[in-house]
This record gives structure tokens, C-alpha cells and sequence, in this order.
């Protein structure tokens, strides 16, 4: 996954999003601040599952989602074993009434893995830039 890792500089813009259920709220919150230094709470990225909608929610639901469209960068990602989610529209956050912002996001994968090794990466709940790939040893991501 580390070669992995070098493909997200590629990238223009990465946004990460959680979709979550109060019961497992305390449990992501814990883990996130332990990852990064910071609660998640108020951060863009960071959504609460309307579970009135919804009785039978699956819990947590790790996104990232991205712009870049080049078949070789999506042919890369599956290849890595991740499914790239392709949509004409903007994406819909929790496949609820909320909409995702549409800064052209219209490609996610989503993954709890993939998700955690970008948090230990550097990236962060929401918008972020790219980071560009470093190979050095502190990275044991």
C-alpha cells in the first residue's frame, strides 16, 4: 500500500468524509483525535446519519472522494483493490437528503482502510490538497 500512497498526488483535490450513527460516534471520535490531534467534531467531512430516515443503518461509512478523471489513475486504484465509484451528478452525502458539496466531486472509494491510512498520511476530514509522496521511513503508512 505504501506505492499506493504515491498515486494521491496525483490528485487536485481529495475530500474525506465520514457518515456516522450516535452509537458509534464516541468510538470515531476517540480514534480520530488519537490519529490527528483533533476531535472531529464541526469539521467539514463529518456527518451525522439521520437516523430517521434510516432505522437500519450500517454504522460507519468511510469516503474519499475526487476529481481527477484519467483512466490510468482509476485503472491504478482498482488494481490496488479499491472499487471506484463513477457518477454523472454531485454525490449525496449518507444517500440521504443532505448534498454533498459539488466541487466536481463526482469519483469515491469507499473504504475504512484506505480512509485510516490517509488520516496517518496526513490528510484530514474534508478538503485537502494533495500531499506529495515522501519516501522516508516515518511514513509507515
Amino acid at each position: 500500500m505504501r506505492n499506493g500512497l504515491k498515486l494521491f498526488e496525483k490528485f487536485d483535490n481529495i475530500h474525506l468524509e465520514v457518515c456516522i450513527t450516535d452509537k458509534d460516534r464516541p468510538r470515531f471520535e476517540k480514534m480520530y483525535a488519537l490519529a490527528t490531534g483533533k476531535s472531529p467534531k464541526g469539521q467539514d467531512g463529518y456527518y451525522e446519519r439521520m437516523l430517521n430516515n434510516k432505522k437500519d443503518a450500517w454504522g460507519i461509512e468511510y469516503r474519499i472522494y475526487f476529481k481527477t478523471k484519467t483512466e490510468w489513475l482509476i485503472e491504478s486504484l482498482t488494481r490496488l483493490g479499491y472499487y471506484v465509484e463513477q457518477q454523472r451528478k454531485k454525490m449525496i452525502t449518507c444517500e440521504l437528503d443532505k448534498c454533498h458539496p459539488d466541487h466536481g466531486y463526482k469519483l469515491r472509494i469507499a473504504s475504512t482502510e484506505l480512509f485510516w491510512r490517509l488520516i496517518k498520511y496526513g490528510y484530514r476530514l474534508g478538503e485537502n490538497t494533495s500531499i506529495a509522496y515522501a519516501e522516508i521511513e516515518t511514513a509507515t503508512v
